[in-house]
């Protein structure tokens, strides 16, 4: 545990933690709007391929407002809202004082406790259409799409861990 720990300590620092946030935010936005979905449903002719972004809009135009808000909230406002959080925690350029960025930094770790949540309801999705390939309905495969948006929120973790909040509590209380 010493060596994880160790190593973790290394790693802290806020400039990796700004870079990780902008690498995440970058790979977010390309991931919620790649190819997310390939869904093919041979008895209706239906071969769509939907992106996060697109199948959110499917949700909402087919009356599915309970889905769509789920996944817009999980899989697209929250973690654009955690990495602006970091950004902005991170840049010493923004004046805030130490009090509010160690306030924010609190609550971006609480956020980061429901950070595989938008990763887990993307898997309930993909499950749900599982099953309807177990029937034969449809078939579902995950798109390339799956991969940078798991990607994005693993280096968000990653960014979270490397806030190095020494250093807010050595700023000035005017700054």
């Amino acid at each position: 545990m010493d060596v994880v720990y160790s190593i973790v300590n290394r790693f802290r620092n806020n400039a990796n933690a700004a870079t990780l946030a902008v690498i995440a935010l970058v790979l977010l936005c390309i991931g919620i709007f790649s190819p997310f979905m390939k869904m093919k449903v041979p008895l209706m002719g239906v071969d769509n391929t939907y992106s996060l972004v697109g199948g959110i809009c499917e949700f909402f135009k087919s009356g599915n407002y309970l889905f769509g808000i789920i996944l817009l909230a999980f899989s697209v406002l929250f973690p654009i809202f955690k990495l602006l959080l970091l950004l902005i925690i991170t840049n010493r350029n923004i004046p805030m004082s130490k009090t509010i960025r160690i306030k924010i930094h609190h609550l971006v770790e609480l956020l980061a406790k429901y950070s595989m949540l938008d990763v887990f309801v993307i898997a309930i999705i993909i499950v749900i259409f599982k099953v309807a390939n177990m029937v034969s309905v449809a078939s579902v495969a995950g798109a390339i799409g799956i991969y940078i948006f798991c990607a994005a929120i693993f280096l968000s973790i990653l960014a979270g861990i490397a806030v190095d909040i020494t250093v807010f509590e050595r700023m000035n209380n005017d700054n």
